[in-house]
């Protein structure tokens, strides 16, 4: 009888299909990474705060800015946030962010084209009266897969736990960064992969004898929490060209929506560099990406002079800002810049050559922008310069609750 059972299950599955809805639905998510309990606490607080987040039951006034919302939390908070959405039963139209909520309040009927397949539900064949006794043993081993906190649930915790270890070494990777305890990701990444086997295991004994006791194991790698860059982003006074405190012109930083509180969850990082001198630095072009490459911003400083030289370095992944160099006196006179694969600058030779600024980046440091003073308009300049530089200090790991 167990036999005949399981060649069912084998062959028929261990549950029919009780119904299917068809239409069209719009569906956006915001993905926020947090990477440990206190940021979630953060953002939980931040959504409240912005009406986003309520009590069970409770329902959402779509009145709320919901994109000015998110965007507050993102400045607020160390939380980058990425939106993103689908469209069924209708084309994909291109959306910015702040246009979500009123496409998703004017989708309806008439929006549908081809009707889509929404929701299929499942019943297990002890739901019939004439098989639930039959089928009582592999209930017990189905709900071991789909209960609370079961076998589904932890296999997905351990992939999240790779996604997660893949995506620091991204990071890493495209930053140009090594770090000395990383074998503990290549270990944690082990251990993982081993647990997804053990699962597998089980998957497969389920399939092959569906009635029969499961052995379940352990699985070590839940136990590990998640990793984090542990890294400070701010302003280094130690790089600082020209006059900083007396300059004239007006401050500049990192463009927002950037900020340093994310800039290495987002992997803010320069990607073009472009220096317009003449006897003194006139315009400096910045390109700026994250981690999603097409969201790039370009921001200028400085003027527009008529005989200025123009010189211009696209930056690969993984390459930086090494060294800077720098003459000045009253006007930033001379910049040049070294990447690990190329140089840029330019300017004259008013500047004092007898204390220049020479600086160049620690093995664990990366320059990924700049701070400043200019004016921006024909006939400015930039008169002040500091790298906005992230130091890498190691990997933490955080217990999940």
């Amino acid at each position: 009888r167990s036999n005949a059972l399981d060649t069912f299950v084998s062959v028929y599955g261990d549950s029919f299909i009780n119904g299917v809805s068809l239409g069209g639905e719009f569906l956006a998510a915001y993905t926020f990474r947090s990477e440990n309990n206190e940021q979630l606490r953060s953002l939980e607080r931040e959504l409240k705060a912005g009406g986003l987040l309520m009590d069970l039951g409770t329902p959402l006034d779509v009145a709320v800015s919901l994109h000015d919302v998110v965007s507050n939390v993102e400045k607020s908070s160390r939380i980058s946030v990425e939106l993103t959405y689908e469209v069924l039963g209708a084309p994909k139209p291109s959306l910015q962010a702040d246009a979500v909520v009123d496409y998703a309040l004017s989708f309806n009927e008439s929006s549908i084209q081809h009707p889509a397949l929404l929701d299929l539900t499942t019943l297990g064949y002890e739901r019939i009266p004439e098989m639930s006794e039959t089928f009582a043993a592999v209930e017990t081993n189905r709900e071991r897969f789909i209960g609370e906190d079961g076998l589904l649930q932890q296999r997905d915790r351990i992939d999240e736990l790779i996604n997660q270890i893949d995506d620091t070494r991204t990071s890493l990777r495209l930053y140009g960064i090594q770090l000395a305890d990383e074998e503990e990701l290549s270990a944690a990444k082990r251990q993982a992969e081993a647990d997804l086997n053990a699962f597998k295991a089980v998957e497969q004994a389920y399939r092959t004898a569906a009635s029969k006791p499961l052995s379940i194991p352990e699985f070590p790698s839940l136990a590990l929490g998640s990793p984090q860059i542990a890294a400070t982003v701010a302003e280094d006074p130690a790089t600082t060209a020209g006059q900083w405190e007396s300059s004239p012109g007006n401050p500049f930083f990192i463009p927002e929506p950037y900020s340093p509180k994310t800039a290495i969850q987002n992997r803010l990082r320069l990607t073009r560099i472009a220096i317009e001198a003449g006897s003194q630095l006139d315009k400096l072009t910045l390109d700026y990406s994250t981690r999603n490459e097409k969201e790039r911003q370009t921001v200028t400083h400085g003027g527009d002079r008529a005989q200025t030289r123009r010189s211009v370095l696209e930056l690969d992944q993984a390459e930086g800002v090494t060294e800077i160099y720098s003459e000045f006196g009253t006007h930033l006179d001379k910049l040049i810049l070294t990447t690990n694969k190329g140089s840029i600058g330019g300017g004259g030779d008013r500047g004092d050559r007898q204390h220049p600024l020479v600086w160049n980046k620690a093995p664990n440091e990366v320059v990924l922008g700049f701070a400043g003073r200019s004016d921006d308009h024909p006939k400015g300049a930039v008169y002040a310069l500091r790298a906005i530089v992230a130091r890498f200090e190691g990997i933490q790991w955080h217990k999940l609750d």
